[in-house]
């Protein structure tokens, strides 16, 4: 159905053949994706070992990390509003209609979605307390599931947390806490092996993909057929969320009341 599955499908299926868990195969050699993770693809191979090859097999992970998504922002929405915000957040995610036509597909974007919520709600969770938890090292492993999964796009995670650590806590503080290096460490260092590997094996070739192509290039420039101007992605969820790109607007305003007059009391 589209390039993303191709150049995955056929890694993981490498991966299996020849035994080789790291090396980026594809349309018969080294892929151009030597800079992307390989979580996804490792994830994909597990699938063919245990249930053979097939578009099917291919595509399984995409909709159990779909719902999974849904489970977590539940529990999210209930652990910093209520219930009734869960049950409503969980519904606004499943009816998104881009996040149900890529839970079909074999693309990294739906698990990345889940490690992203996951890793911020293990971190609400370890607000309980001030020393590093079991829900410490889970936000910081899920951190690092998404640096395995998408790279630059995982630094959102980071950059969610430390805004709503900046609101909720008014203060810069909580960069020196032991629990957000924790956090950020464990993601860090379960991503180094692969990274260690990668420059070892491939020099500074690995290095000009991984930082240079995909994780600057890729983000200011379109590339590979992806034109549009600069507001190609708003339009993109007009034209595909037309509900919840009205009233998104509205909800974030309504949150960023909610904050300031909960802190203000």
């Amino acid at each position: 159905w589209a390039a993303d599955e191709q150049t995955y499908s056929q890694w993981a299926y490498y991966m299996v053949k020849s035994g080789d868990y790291v090396t980026p195969y594809a349309f018969g050699g080294l892929a151009v994706w030597i800079g992307k993770p390989p979580l996804y693809m490792w994830l994909m191979s597990l699938n063919y070992q245990a249930f053979g090859v097939s578009n099917v097999v291919t595509r399984l992970w995409s909709p159990i990390f779909g719902a999974l998504a849904l489970v977590v922002v539940y529990f999210l929405g209930k652990r910093l509003y209520n219930r009734i915000v869960g049950v409503t957040s969980a519904m606004v995610l499943a009816t998104f209609t881009t996040l149900f036509l890529f839970a079909r597909h074999a693309m990294t974007d739906v698990a990345f979605v889940f490690f992203i919520v996951a890793s911020i709600y293990f971190f609400v969770l370890s607000e309980q307390t001030q020393k590093i938890s079991r829900y410490t090292v889970l936000s910081g492993l899920f951190f690092g599931s998404a640096l395995l999964t998408k790279q630059v796009e995982a630094l959102l995670i980071p950059l969610t947390v430390f805004a709503y650590l900046v609101v909720t806590n008014r203060s810069f503080r909580f960069l020196l806490t032991k629990r957000f290096t924790a956090f950020w460490g464990i993601g860090l260092l379960l991503l180094s092996p692969w990274l260690i590997y990668m420059f070892l094996s491939f020099g500074s070739a690995f290095w000009n993909w991984f930082i240079i192509y995909c994780g600057v290039t890729r983000t200011i420039s379109p590339i590979e057929g992806h034109t549009g101007n600069y507001l190609f992605y708003l339009n993109y969820l007009i034209d595909n969320e037309r509900v919840w790109a009205i009233l998104l607007p509205f909800a974030a305003g309504l949150c960023a009341f909610n904050s300031l007059l909960k802190h203000s009391k």
